[in-house]
């Protein structure tokens, strides 16, 4: 914003602090600027399952999800994560698998499958409903899916399908 550009904007902008660099390949330097890391300010690492464990054992009975059909409260939403990630493991789902999620969004079966997925330790790899069925299989395929989440949590494909 140098030169006489700079005179034309409402305002100018101005970095008080350098930019963040990018480390090259195999550099140690830490991925985020060395004050946060000393700061005692900063929470400790956290993952979402820990927060959600946290918020349903401080506020068991407080509404997590609502879709309009039906309601769960935080005790319900872990309880029924945790059983889903059950019933994953039962068919065969494996810490670092893919998990295929194709259900409505705005339903909490999605969510109740999400958090199912990340509690079994796999990763999920959702497909809109609503897109075509060819592309939901070369998704699927593509991302090694062991299996794919459906309506009504069901779960089709790998030992199950």
């Amino acid at each position: 914003m140098e030169g006489h550009h700079a005179r034309h904007l409402p305002f100018t902008f101005r970095r008080k602090t350098p930019p963040v660099t990018i480390p090259a390949p195999g550099a140690t330097a830490a991925p985020y600027p060395a004050q946060f890391a000393a700061s005692a300010l900063a929470p400790a690492p956290r993952t979402l399952l820990d927060i959600l464990r946290s918020t349903a054992a401080q506020h068991p009975d407080a509404s997590a999800l609502d879709d309009g059909t039906s309601d769960l409260s935080y005790a319900e939403l872990v309880g029924a994560a945790e059983g889903f990630a059950a019933t994953l493991h039962d068919a065969g789902v494996k810490r670092g698998d893919t998990v295929g999620v194709r259900i409505p969004s705005g339903t909490n079966e999605l969510y109740i499958a999400i958090l199912g997925i990340l509690v079994a330790g796999a990763a999920y790899v959702p497909v809109d409903a609503d897109d075509p069925d060819e592309r939901a299989r070369v998704v699927f395929a593509e991302s090694r899916a062991a299996v794919v989440v459906g309506q009504g949590l069901s779960l089709t494909g790998g030992p199950v399908g």
